[in-house]
């Protein structure tokens, strides 16, 4: 279903008046700076050098994946794109969250522009654009929409720079919706329990064009992931706590270990 399908008595734009659009906005960039000093917001255009829909080339995603190369060379290639990914999806991600369950508004996503710095995405701006309002699950659906826009719009940029496969994207997307809708209860209470967001976990996916999964938590209440970010293979790194083949990992690490006391 797209947005333009919603019926216009349950979804409801609110861009009728300057002042809730602003109101919007300002609850958004505040909501978010409290959740994280690198999760800050203006209103206004993308700049030049921002990665969003109005890049004409990438080399702002090609300079945070060649700070992440110099930074990390012993990780190899492949850390270096899943963690550009992970980077790329993070505010984008959080911000969908927060508009729905904080802000139960949500603004053009889409239109998302995102500041990058020393191999690191933290902050953004916003353009000014019609913001929706709706019963929860009608937000979740719009939500989803601009996510999956503006990821797919951030993938092709990445797999410009380095190779990158789609199915390996949409599960490190899938994992960081997850492990965030997660949180919620924590952060913002309101009655929102895990079962509600057990509930929700479908339809996020379903809009955001991922696959179906359950959402299953380990015994410490973590996610039990379906991706890898492959942090484990930098120097100053170990194995994820929720790292999906961690037991065949460690076996493999011991038998290496063994082999080298051996020689």
């Amino acid at each position: 279903m797209s947005s333009e399908q919603f019926s216009s008595d349950q979804l409801q734009e609110t861009s009728e008046g300057a002042c809730r659009t602003s109101e919007v906005y300002s609850r958004l960039f505040a909501a978010g700076s409290a959740l994280s000093p690198l999760l800050y917001g203006s209103k206004g255009n993308p700049a030049d050098e921002q990665i969003s829909y109005t890049t004409k080339d990438v080399q702002t995603v090609k300079g945070l994946y060649d700070r992440l190369k110099n930074s990390f060379p012993e990780a190899g290639r492949g850390y270096w794109a899943v963690r550009s990914w992970d980077l790329l999806i993070w505010q984008p991600v959080m911000l969908s969250i927060i508009a729905v369950y904080s802000m139960e508004a949500i603004p053009p996503l889409r239109l998302l522009g995102q500041s990058s710095h020393n191999g690191m995405v933290a902050g953004y701006t916003l353009p000014e654009g019609t913001c929706f309002t709706g019963e929860t699950e009608l937000l979740i659906q719009k939500a989803g929409h601009e996510l999956a826009d503006l990821s797919a719009l951030l993938l092709s940029q990445l797999q410009q720079v380095c190779s990158f496969k789609p199915v390996l994207a949409q599960r490190l997307l899938s994992d960081q919706l997850l492990a965030s809708l997660i949180r919620i209860p924590f952060l913002y209470g309101k009655g929102i329990t895990l079962p509600i967001l057990e509930s929700h976990a479908p339809l996020w996916l379903q809009s955001t064009g991922l696959t179906s999964r359950p959402l299953q938590l380990t015994d410490s209440f973590e996610l039990k992931r379906t991706g890898c970010c492959l942090h484990y293979l930098r120097q100053d790194a170990d194995v994820c706590s929720n790292y999906p083949k961690k037991a065949r990992l460690q076996k493999l690490q011991q038998k290496k270990a063994e082999h080298v006391c051996t020689e």
